[in-house]
């Protein structure tokens, strides 16, 4: 399935077409009573291509035209191998409220996102910072948000990292997994602490 706004898409399999779909054609979607009386609901926005399962990668290619203008592709993933931690900000104010948001991807030795990766993954936040919450998007779980541990969940989690009020510095964040390789990343609490911030 494919979301596009360009005019058409095609899909590869291992470099084989699997055909080009425009966007516009309906397409029809079982779905429950509580959708449609009918227990279908059409929709124009969707590309669908319906073919066997194979393992290998595959690559959509978007077109206007015939100038392809965008493409992605998504590979089969092996056995999760590996933590890594992704943050979205480097450096952090050290007013004890700044905070960098770590993403934790459970990866295969390529470098694969595992989507159905559940490891169970353990944080250690040295320096300048402290862990301020984790989660894994996982709209059922029972496990807490203030804890030094998270399962992921369909291969992610989410480990968010809070500066100490007034110490600057590095931060060292790790994460490991039993049976995986570990990460490490280096943070910094950098910059006059924010007006008006609390104490800790």
């Amino acid at each position: 399935m494919a979301y596009t706004n360009a005019e058409e898409v095609e899909l590869l399999l291992d470099g084989r077409s699997l055909g080009r779909k425009k966007k516009g054609e309906p397409y029809v979607i079982p779905v429950g009573q509580k959708v449609s009386d009918d227990l279908r609901f059409t929709t124009r926005y969707r590309l669908v291509w319906e073919v066997p399962y194979a393992p290998g990668t595959l690559k959509a290619v978007a077109y206007a035209g015939d100038q392809a203008v965008a493409s992605t592709e998504v590979k089969t993933a092996g056995a999760p191998a590996q933590v890594v931690l992704a943050p979205d900000r480097a450096t952090i104010h050290p007013d004890g409220e700044d905070l960098s948001f770590v993403t934790v991807r459970i990866e295969d030795a390529a470098g694969n996102l595992v989507p159905a990766a559940d490891n169970l993954v353990r944080f250690v936040v040295e320096g300048a910072g402290r862990i301020a919450a984790v989660d894994n998007g996982n709209p059922a779980s029972l496990e807490p948000f203030q804890a030094d541990h998270r399962k992921a969940f369909s291969g992610l989690a989410l480990l968010i990292v809070r500066s100490k009020r007034g110490e600057a510095g590095p931060v060292t964040v790790s994460a490991t997994s039993e049976g995986l390789t570990a990460a490490r990343v280096a943070l910094r609490a950098a910059g006059g602490p924010t007006p008006g911030s609390r104490p800790d």
